[in-house]
């Protein structure tokens, strides 16, 4: 698989008047989020930057920019991550004309009204009009030439400025992926104060100046495209709209990110005819609003992260939303944005298809995307690119959290079986087509540190934390502990029933790796828990609430109390079993395995149809070696092969 990821900010307005003593704060809280959301879909290759760096666009604000800049590139590169900045300037990254005002600067701000005027700027580079707005933005083009600002490292070798200031392309080639970036100048008109909506421009021949006079020929040399522009398209004028950003620019791009709006948000556009694209509008990183002294400040912080994912013929884009909320008038804390949408347990959106621009002249047809696939090693992540569908147990599992009042569903399978995978694909399909605002607060059973599996309090303690800050919120944790200091169990209910199933329509609890509590002391305890919730199931907002438990062994061993057995016996069983030749063929297909049907039924009585036994060898063949040398115990080699089958069976009992 390829990827390429980055970071959009935008809208810091640099230089503020009297809230620069805000910054401090809202930093802090930015790095530390940072830092989180680096190990969900980190690292990070480029930092998007979408316009009002600073507030007034002056020298000396973009200056003060650099500090903030320099700190960023080096918490970043303490994450792991060394990005490419690319930017575009905004409506307050300019200097605005002073009095008397300019003739020039009169006829642009009523552009609609001059069509003369039109022609004149596209096409007289030295012309007036091109000359106020190149002055208004020198400030900000010193800046991005400035050889000591912050990320200035060698350009990508295809970089290229355009026809405005702050104009440019660049390609990024990453793992045989490449994807072309644009950056446009939307704010050039905005040279005044005053109300803009349908009142800027975009014109065809930005983009073909900044990508080598030919934009068309420039995007489909590229795999994916994304735009930048500091407004969104409503933004634009009628012409402008309709004549060239829909006409000859928007098609290019899959994703387009732009700012100005101070709220994160995205749209999906299927036109009949056009490829699938998407508007990222990001929040505000610190946007500080007023509307005269005697009216309130609206705080507004935020950002974003997404990523770009190509393997074989398909593409995605995934998006990691976040905001600052204020807890019940405490401190502020930025926590993913799940009015974006539904967000998956990583806290990103679902994947959303991209269709591919480059086409392959290798395979001689001009009809199929470059494939860039290469064999997936067994043990990685879920991928739903290499899920093995088991659609018979996927369809028992959706049906049983559809229902009102559902028992709780377990599944289970030996270890090493696809049991995560399963629960991935799950959780994928609930985000894709669940109820709207399905919130999934999943909790992996394996990655919690070894104390907490012995000590009741301490385990159902973050077991609240970490359910309150997927739900966006982790204070409220706190605050029903300082009531119910003394009772985990009623605690952790009440968190539940007060705070996060009231903000949701519905919640599923994903509890991973259950089998990890069979010797706890606490175990029962945490089962009849898990049963009164079942009981209350009948009435709000615990209706609301969906279980899934994941186990390496039968849950039949866990029957020991009376209560215990009640919740197990109610619960939806669901077995995940070996793999049998409708997988081993749908594995084939993904491997680009040519075997026959006799080749896999050899593969699976060899390896005892275990899963993971079964994929491995289909890697290992992917990879050049054949079935039978595969299995060959006098194949030094293969020592490894064996030794790992050797070890899975005894694990799973086989």
């Amino acid at each position: 698989m390829s990827r390429l990821s980055w970071l959009h900010l935008t809208d810091l307005h640099r230089g503020l008047a009297d809230q620069d003593h805000l910054w401090p704060g809202v930093e802090n809280d930015f790095y530390d989020d940072i830092e989180a959301l680096h190990r969900q879909c980190g690292p990070w290759d480029l930092v998007l930057f979408t316009g009002d760096l600073t507030q007034s666009g002056t020298a000396a604000e973009f200056a003060s920019l650099n500090g903030i800049l320099e700190t960023l590139e080096a918490r970043l590169a303490a994450l792991g991550s060394t990005p490419i900045l690319l930017a575009v300037p905004g409506n307050h990254d300019l200097v605005r004309p002073g009095d008397p005002v300019e003739p020039a600067v009169e006829v642009l701000s009523q552009w609609g009204q001059h069509k003369r005027a039109q022609r004149a700027f596209w096409s007289q580079p030295d012309g007036a009009y091109r000359k106020v707005v190149s002055a208004a933005f020198a400030p900000y083009e010193a800046w991005w030439k400035d050889p000591k600002r912050p990320f200035r490292r060698p350009a990508p070798a295809d970089f290229h400025a355009g026809l405005l200031p702050g104009e440019h392309s660049t390609v990024i080639e990453k793992d045989g992926l490449r994807v072309g970036i644009v950056g446009l100048n939307s704010a050039f008109l905005q040279l005044e104060g005053g109300e803009y909506k349908e009142r800027l421009a975009l014109h065809t021949s930005q983009l073909n100046a900044a990508c080598n006079g030919n934009g068309p020929s420039w995007a489909k040399a590229c795999d994916v495209c994304l735009l930048l522009t500091h407004h969104p398209p409503e933004w634009l004028d009628q012409r402008s709209r309709e004549q060239h950003y829909a006409a000859n620019i928007a098609d290019f791009f899959a994703v387009h990110l732009h700012g100005h709006m101070h709220e994160n948000k995205a749209t999906g556009f299927l036109v009949p005819g056009t490829r699938p694209r998407y508007l990222s509008q990001g929040c505000s990183l610190f946007g500080l609003e007023t509307a005269g002294d005697d009216k309130p400040v609206t705080r507004q912080h935020g950002y974003s992260a997404g990523r770009i994912e190509v393997e074989g013929q398909r593409a995605d884009l995934r998006l990691w939303p976040r905001r600052a909320v204020q807890t019940d008038g405490g401190p502020w804390q930025i926590v993913p944005d799940v009015r974006f949408g539904r967000l998956e347990p990583d806290q990103g959106t679902r994947a959303l298809p991209i269709e591919r621009l480059r086409r392959s002249k290798v395979e001689g047809d001009p009809s199929r995307p470059l494939m860039l696939r290469s064999p997936q090693t067994p043990g990685n992540a879920y991928d739903p690119a290499w899920y093995v569908p088991r659609e018979k147990a996927e369809q028992r599992a959706l049906e049983n959290l559809e229902n009102d009042g559902a028992p709780a569903t377990i599944v289970w399978g030996p270890p090493f079986y696809g049991k995560t995978w399963f629960l991935q694909h799950i959780l994928r399909r609930v985000c894709e087509h669940g109820p709207p605002g399905t919130a999934v607060f999943e909790v992996n059973m394996a990655k919690l540190p070894d104390h907490l599996l012995g000590d009741r309090d301490l385990f159902l303690r973050e077991l609240g934390v970490l359910i309150a800050r997927a739900a966006g919120n982790e204070p409220w944790a706190a605050q029903v502990w300082a009531v119910l200091p003394g009772n985990p169990g009623q605690a952790l209910s009440l968190l539940l029933e007060r705070h996060v199933l009231p903000a949701v329509p519905r919640g599923l609890l994903v509890l991973e790796n259950v089998h990890l509590l069979l010797d706890s002391p606490f175990r029962d305890e945490l089962f009849k828990l898990f049963r009164s919730w079942n009981q209350d199931a009948s009435r709000k907002p615990w209706s609301r609430l969906r279980l899934m438990l994941g186990m390496s062994i039968g849950p039949e061993l866990f029957e020991q109390d009376a209560d215990v057995s009640g919740f197990l016996n109610s619960a939806l069983k669901i077995p995940i079993g070996g793999f049998k030749l409708e997988h081993a063929r749908k594995l084939c297909e993904m491997y680009r395995l040519d075997w026959s049907d006799d080749d896999r039924n050899k593969l699976l009585a060899w390896v005892e149809n275990h899963p993971y036994l079964v994929r491995l060898a289909m890697y290992e063949c992917a990879n050049g070696s054949s079935l039978n040398e595969l299995f060959a115990p006098h194949k030094t080699g293969n020592m490894q092969f064996f030794a790992t089958m050797a070890r899975l069976r005894k694990k799973s009992g086989a």
